[in-house]
């Protein structure tokens, strides 16, 4: 047990310092990284239905980003508005006019309407093979790829760093 000394803590209070210390950084790490997310371009959109099984699920959560009209190609995920709604189904076609005929991949046929850019939403972000999406019921609160973890992990290791440094420059002499 540490008792409390001149400039030093008990143990339960540095255990409870490193605790709140960490749950800040990580929500600071949060935020931050979906301003950036937002101010770059990406967004997420919840896809709605069931049409885009299996490479899709209704509730997942994709990162979705607005390429130009010519970096589509036949074969790729794009997100359209219809109506009000968020639409997320496969490229299929693209016609000499430039539209996009889609298709959902669990559907028999193609949607009724050609997608024009302007109606385009984005398409995922794409790493590889890997989609950044979410499953689950807490999906709504996973926005944001991989890069929280990173930066969390640096804020965090930031901070213990230097609250390590102060606590042993204090306590130097009960040492």
């Amino acid at each position: 047990m540490i008792y409390k000394l001149e400039g030093k803590l008990k143990k339960p209070n540095l255990i409870i310092k490193y605790l709140v210390m960490a749950l800040k950084s990580i929500f600071i790490a949060f935020l931050l990284t979906i301003v950036v997310a937002l101010i770059i371009g990406f967004r997420p959109v919840r896809v709605i239905s069931n049409s885009m099984n299996p490479t899709l699920y209704k509730g997942d959560v994709i990162i979705i980003y607005k390429p130009k009209q010519n970096e589509f190609k036949v074969g790729d995920i794009l997100t359209f508005t219809s109506g009000s709604t968020n639409v997320t189904h496969r490229i299929i076609e693209i016609t000499e006019e430039g539209y996009f005929v889609t298709q959902g991949d669990a559907n028999d046929s193609p949607d009724g309407n050609e997608v024009t850019y302007n109606k385009t939403t984005g398409k995922p972000y794409v790493v590889g093979k890997t989609y950044y999406m979410f499953r689950g019921a807490l999906s709504w609160f996973t926005y944001v790829p991989n890069l929280l973890a990173l930066l969390a992990a640096i804020v965090l290791l930031s901070q213990i760093n230097s609250s390590s440094k102060e606590l042993l420059e204090k306590n130097a002499q009960y040492l």
